[in-house]
């Protein structure tokens, strides 16, 4: 304004903005640390994503981006039925429900992908509750593992344990714990059962005559016709070398097993044909049965078999 004189004078309006400066260098760094965390877990290999209450995603790193095959714009708002098959579908649902009522979980899911491939997770998740209302729950956070390597470890570890590895009978700490089943299921029902030693007559000329390995493929096929002899719920186990032990379960009486026995010596006694060769042994079998007058252990049990077939031999 130009007064009187040539004088000049200004008006002005000065306004503190260091809070809204403030708020505004705070809202970038949230953002920066938001998006340096999404970018660290980009690169975890565990699928890590979140949900809404209906169950639709509202975000996902790289591997669950890879694993369903889509861009985070084609996620986001999608539901599992948009990837997956329905009973893998109903699965995750299930625990989903779970976690949006307010409950953390830890499950191991077998869900099949997209390729048709059986596949186990170990998937944890837990609710998402709302910052200012910290009693509603507003989504859920999810982290997915793939463990079906370590099933299948963990299953091979099993099997080394429990089976023999020729045969893939029950090998000896296998048939104990049968064994000691059979005992206590016979106590119960009031029934018998028949522990058979069996021992294969010649078996070493075969392994002589036409080597080690034709000696296995024909402990092999023997085994395989003896575990056919016997009935579903019977235990046919291999202990090493040329010796097999039979658990024969729900006997009304011990004569009952003979028939058992006699099925289980004639398909050990058969020939097996191999390469054009008939290779033929005979078995000597000794039984114990259970229960007796007096109280006895599993291991004795066995030693009776076991001398019961020395016997015969």
């Amino acid at each position: 304004h130009r007064a009187e004189g040539g004088a000049v004078t200004w008006y002005g309006v000065i306004t503190d903005i260091t809070e809204r400066k403030e708020s505004e260098l705070e809202l970038r760094r949230a953002y920066a640390e938001n998006r340096r965390f999404r970018e660290a877990l980009d690169h975890v290999s565990s699928y890590i994503y979140m949900k809404d209450t209906h169950c639709r995603y509202t975000y996902a790193n790289r591997a669950t981006l890879r694993l369903f095959n889509c861009a985070t714009e084609a996620l986001t708002g999608a539901e599992d039925s948009d990837f997956l098959p329905p009973a893998s579908v109903h699965r995750l649902r299930q625990i989903d429900r779970r976690v949006l009522r307010g409950e953390q979980t830890r499950e191991e899911v077998e869900l099949v992908d997209s390729q048709g491939r059986n596949r186990t997770y170990l998937e944890i998740k837990t609710p998402i509750h709302d910052e200012t209302e910290a009693r509603e729950i507003i989504g859920l956070l999810g982290i997915s593992t793939d463990i079906t390597a370590l099933k299948e470890h963990e299953m091979q570890l099993e099997r080394i344990a429990h089976y023999d590895a020729l045969t893939h009978l029950p090998n000896r700490v296998l048939l104990a714990d049968r064994l000691y089943q059979a005992m206590s299921q016979a106590q119960r029902r009031g029934l018998h059962i028949a522990v058979v030693y069996l021992d294969l007559d010649g078996f070493k000329a075969i392994n002589d005559r036409y080597g080690h390995s034709m000696g296995d493929r024909f402990l092999m096929a023997l085994a395989g016709r003896m575990k056919e002899s016997l009935r579903d719920g019977d235990t046919l186990s291999r202990l090493g070398g040329d010796e097999f032990v039979a658990v024969l379960l729900d006997l009304p009486a011990p004569e009952a097993g003979t028939p058992l026995l006699l099925r289980l010596l004639d398909a050990a006694s058969r020939g097996v044909r191999i390469d054009g060769h008939v290779l033929q042994v005979s078995a000597s079998l000794g039984v114990a049965f259970y229960p007796q007058a007096e109280p006895i252990e599993a291991d004795q049990l066995l030693r009776q078999a076991d001398q019961a077939m020395y016997q015969a031999k």
